[in-house]
Order: C-alpha cells, then structure tokens, then sequence
C-alpha cells in the first residue's frame, strides 16, 4: 500500500510499483495454494516430540536423583536440562493442539497424548520442587528405597518412549 501511495504522485515508475506489489501478492497465492495441495501435518511430527520430551524429562529426573544420591551437580546445568525438559513438553503440547485443530481422520488419540504431555510437564515440575527443595533437605546419608524408585522411575519412562 505505501509503494503504490508514493507511486501515485509520479505515473512514470508505476512499473516498479507493480513489481513491488504483485510479485510478493503471487508469492502468496502459491504459498496458499500449495499449503492445501501438500499439507505439513503435525501428526508426523509428534511421535519424535514426545520421545524428546520423555528423555529430557527422564535426564532431569537422573540429574536431581543423582544430587539426592551424594554426587555434586552444577546449578547451572541442572537449569539447562530443566530448561530443555520444559521447552521440549512445550513444543510438543503445541504440536498436539494444532493436530487437534486438523482434519478429524488425522486426529487419532490427540486428547491421550495431550494427557501424556500434560502429565509429563507436571512430572518436571515436580522434579524441580525436589530440586528446590533439596539444599533445604541436604541429606547425610541416601535415603532408604531411593535407589529402587530412581530405577523403577527410569524403567517407566523408558517403557513409554
């Protein structure tokens, strides 16, 4: 709109005028056109999304029980791998929301999977609750039956992915 205003005042460049406005006015009708002959569905890509958000998760969850098992860990990366756990369940509940607004034959088990993702994001921040926690906490020794439930937490999340 504002090259065709400054064009009007001068009649001799309305070629240049039209270049600037049709061409990128194409552009988009073929964009359009070939958004709906050859559609991206989000359906692809969730299934690898919610392996990342599984072992993300997972690696989170590994690094606090680690913590709470004696062995130091850096703050600093112990906010990167929560920071990687939250984006992933992000990106993937995302994902999820726009499969809901697809066709209904692409749609197959959209609301489990949102209840997966929801789940796991509310598992990371339970992770990190402990992790705040846990300077309160400074154990002296291991706790008894920690050991078994790191594994039988690791075992699960691995089933799922």
């Amino acid at each position: 709109m504002i090259v065709v205003m400054l064009t009007l005042t001068d009649r001799k460049d309305w070629f240049l005028a039209e270049i600037r406005v049709f061409h990128p006015l194409e552009g988009g009708i073929l964009a359009v056109i070939s958004y709906y002959l050859w559609p991206l569905w989000q359906r692809r890509y969730l299934p690898q999304q919610l392996v990342i958000v599984l072992q993300t998760s997972l690696s989170y969850f590994q690094t606090v029980g680690a913590a709470y098992q004696g062995q130091a860990q850096n703050p600093k990366t112990l906010d990167i791998i929560r920071r990687q756990a939250e984006l992933a369940g992000s990106s993937a509940l995302i994902t999820a929301t726009h499969i809901s607004q697809e066709p209904k034959q692409f749609q197959n088990n959209v609301e489990a999977m949102m209840t997966l993702i929801i789940n796991v994001n509310s598992f990371v921040n339970g992770i990190t609750t402990l992790r705040q926690h846990y300077k309160q906490f400074q154990p002296s020794g291991t706790l008894p039956g920690l050991d078994l439930f790191i594994q039988q937490v690791t075992d699960t999340l691995k089933n799922l992915q």
